[in-house]
């Protein structure tokens, strides 16, 4: 089926054209490349595209005021990352992108720039410390509870926060006497 677009006047086939029910044909009167045209003039004039972004981030923040949104927006994105086609394809062209150099310039300035914020710096560092802490505790437990008896020194040692047994944590090694 064709169909003449009312804006530049060419005959084209009706899939070149966007569907829409108010029309008796079931599809728009201008042509998609018309559209798409007009659209990209529109959205250079600055006064314009301020006013719609601005737009745009009303209708979001509003929008994700409702439980209801946020709960289906989440769930939408869980069941899409359950699917092992899509993290594989998601996965293929993030490293696709990452390969060109522009961007991984562009990536690397951006992470210089973040790190000479001293409020992200202190973030990184209490990050990091608490990894660490953890880890700390991790192995505390792990050769503890190899130990025989020793579920009450770990309890101990856990309710101080100091790590009596390895150098981990900076504190020198502490002669410990277990009751078997």
């Amino acid at each position: 089926m064709k169909k003449k677009c009312t804006k530049c006047g060419k005959v084209k086939n009706i899939d070149e054209y966007s569907k829409d029910n108010g029309y008796k044909d079931g599809h728009r009167g201008t042509c998609k490349d018309c559209k798409n045209t007009y659209k990209r003039e529109r959205y250079q004039n600055s006064a314009v595209r301020a006013k719609i972004l601005a737009y745009q981030r009303e209708y979001l923040k509003e929008r994700l005021k409702d439980p209801d949104f946020r709960a289906r927006k989440n769930s939408k994105v869980r069941e899409r990352l359950k699917d092992p086609d899509f993290r594989a394809r998601k996965n293929s062209k993030e490293r696709e992108r990452r390969k060109n150099p522009a961007v991984r310039e562009k990536e690397a300035a951006y992470r210089r720039e973040r790190l000479k914020a001293p409020e992200y710096r202190a973030k990184i560092r209490a990050y990091y410390r608490e990894y660490r802490r953890e880890k700390v505790r991790a192995v505390m437990f792990i050769r503890l509870t190899n130990l025989s008896g020793a579920l009450k020194d770990f309890e101990r040692i856990n309710k101080k926060k100091l790590c009596d047994l390895c150098d981990l944590c900076g504190r020198k090694k502490k002669d410990l006497r277990f009751e078997i």
